[in-house]
């Protein structure tokens, strides 16, 4: 196993500090501080700090320097923790054909974990106001993709910081990865679809990535839903009473069936259930996003004439301290990678 021969390099910079005046001033340092017990707790010893992104899943310039002093942070905090040293890190992902940049989504996260030999990957999100920044942590358990650890902070504005978003790098659109997906590294091809956009209540959802593959017999979309309000929601996707699958349903232009044959990055209620529990919704934070991974498998197995546009829906329920509500997402008009060739 290439994994194998690969060690874990722990950078010994404990003599080193953050200035106060430095970008980030205390912040970085605190929430590393906060995510090193969180993880130790988890029993996870090794960890691997990739490229924060934007909410579009953009790697940017202040997304790389927040993830550089987020491993840094995760050494000084002296708990033991060995953290593969992120130069290294881009050279490895190189070599496995691996994209360490964008949005992890949790068969990339497995791969990382498989290949570097960590048990934990901090994943985050930069998003800019008018006087701060607001960052988001996240650690996933790489066996479980699971969400162990999470931290938010706000940056006061400096120079360095506008400077650093000034030299915003965009990376273009990233790729929905799965092993039953339908992504460009099997046989598809995969484009950002422009558009559609539904939004209900402290919810926005748009489609970040659309693949079909060349027999028109899978599908994968990946969706990017935000919490526009200044409050943490709590969303699930609805049961639905045929074997356990959640209520989302895929159609086109050509009148297919389409069923869901996976879903990842958000949690599924049993039918019928509106639980008060909150683990059994996923969390997200004011000013986040999370990445919704579905996956679908063409009844007939293809059809002789592909389709052009697609169509999501899906029956969800979010609750706040003012109680459930329920919503019934629907964006239309989802063009496909061939329809645009």
């Amino acid at each position: 196993m290439f994994s194998r021969a690969i060690p874990l390099i722990l950078v010994a910079l404990s003599a080193l500090s953050i200035s106060p005046a430095s970008a980030g001033q205390r912040e970085i340092p605190s929430t590393a501080m906060s995510i090193a017990d969180d993880i130790v707790a988890s029993s996870k010893r090794t960890v691997a700090v990739v490229d924060f992104t934007d909410l579009q899943g953009n790697v940017t310039e202040l997304g790389r320097f927040v993830a550089e002093e987020m491993a840094l942070g995760l050494v000084t905090a002296r708990k033991g923790l060995s953290v593969v040293d992120r130069t290294h890190l881009k050279v490895l992902m190189q070599e496995n054909k691996l994209d360490a940049t964008g949005v992890i989504d949790p068969a990339t996260a497995r791969k990382i974990g498989q290949i570097l030999g960590v048990e934990a990957l901090v994943t985050g999100t930069i998003t800019p106001f008018a006087d701060t920044v607001r960052i988001v942590v996240k650690v996933l358990d790489t066996t479980t993709a699971r969400i162990v650890a999470a931290a938010s902070a706000d940056m006061s504005k400096n120079r360095t910081l506008e400077e650093l978003l000034a030299r915003d790098i965009r990376t273009g659109p990233t790729t929905v990865t799965s092993s039953t997906s339908a992504s460009p590294s099997s046989s598809a091809s995969a484009a950002a679809s422009r558009g559609p956009v539904f939004q209900g209540g402290p919810v926005r959802v748009t489609v970040g990535q659309l693949g079909v593959s060349k027999d028109n017999g899978r599908a994968g979309v990946s969706l990017n839903v935000e919490n526009v309000s200044r409050e943490p929601i709590y969303l699930a996707l609805n049961g639905a009473y045929n074997g356990g699958r959640a209520s989302v349903s895929l159609a086109d232009d050509q009148g297919s069936d389409w069923n869901l044959a996976e879903l990842s990055g958000i949690s599924k209620l049993s039918p019928g259930s509106t639980s008060d529990k909150e683990n059994a919704f996923t969390v997200i934070q004011p000013a986040e996003r999370i990445v919704v991974v579905m996956n679908f498998s063409h009844v007939s197995r293809g059809a002789e004439t592909p389709a052009k546009v697609f169509s999501v829906s899906a029956s969800a329920t979010y609750f706040t301290p003012t109680g459930h509500r329920g919503l019934s997402i629907g964006l239309a008009g989802i063009t496909s990678p061939a329809a645009e060739r």
